[in-house]
């Protein structure tokens, strides 16, 4: 991890879904809490561009656009 110390780092108390939070323990380092000082500078935390860099991994990994549909708007009389 870079620049925690640059930036404001999230923490893993900071994230409900413990998927994530797991990977903040893994991925992050001992620091301190940019988003709630209740939540100590003990924990293990990431920058927020990591944490995003992450999310956006999990999602492509995971999903995919729908399937496209026809459809008309009021104003038309063909499919868009």
């Amino acid at each position: 991890m870079s620049k925690v110390d640059d930036e404001k780092a999230l923490c893993t108390k900071c994230i409900g879904d413990k998927e994530f939070s797991r990977w903040i323990k893994k991925s992050g380092s001992v620091g301190k809490c940019g988003f709630d000082a209740s939540h100590g500078n003990r924990r293990k935390v990431v920058t927020i561009e990591e944490f995003a860099k992450e999310v956006d991994r999990y999602f492509r990994t995971n999903y995919q656009r729908g399937e496209g549909y026809a459809y008309c708007s009021a104003d038309s009389d063909k499919a868009e």
